[in-house]
């Protein structure tokens, strides 16, 4: 994985079942990182498709990180839905924290 993008919480414990360091906080916020909007699930390791939060928008972190498949999913409201996302994909982080008053 690159290095950690914007970790407000200065974690750097061993993160749990070979998931990556968590980058986002609960009742934080982050943003896309990619190219491409980020799809929202029902559940942890997709589930039903909600929706996506699109590249440029924020999202509002509301539980997580919850460590499956090698990856940390969280919890996020976005646009008046809540689901799932993943933080990182394996080769690159997804999302990044959004840190108030730094643009």
């Amino acid at each position: 994985l690159p290095p950690v993008v914007n970790n407000p919480t200065g974690y750097t414990g061993q993160p749990a079942q070979n998931c990556p360091v968590p980058i986002l906080v609960v009742g934080g916020q982050g943003q896309p990182l990619r190219d491409a909007a980020n799809h929202m699930y029902s559940g942890l390791n997709g589930g039903a498709y909600l929706g996506e939060v699109p590249l440029g928008t924020v999202f509002t972190v509301d539980a997580g990180p919850v460590c499956a498949e090698n990856a940390n999913w969280y919890q996020v409201s976005y646009n008046a839905i809540t689901g799932w996302i993943m933080e990182e994909d394996g080769d690159a982080f997804l999302v990044e924290a959004v840190i108030p008053g730094q643009n």
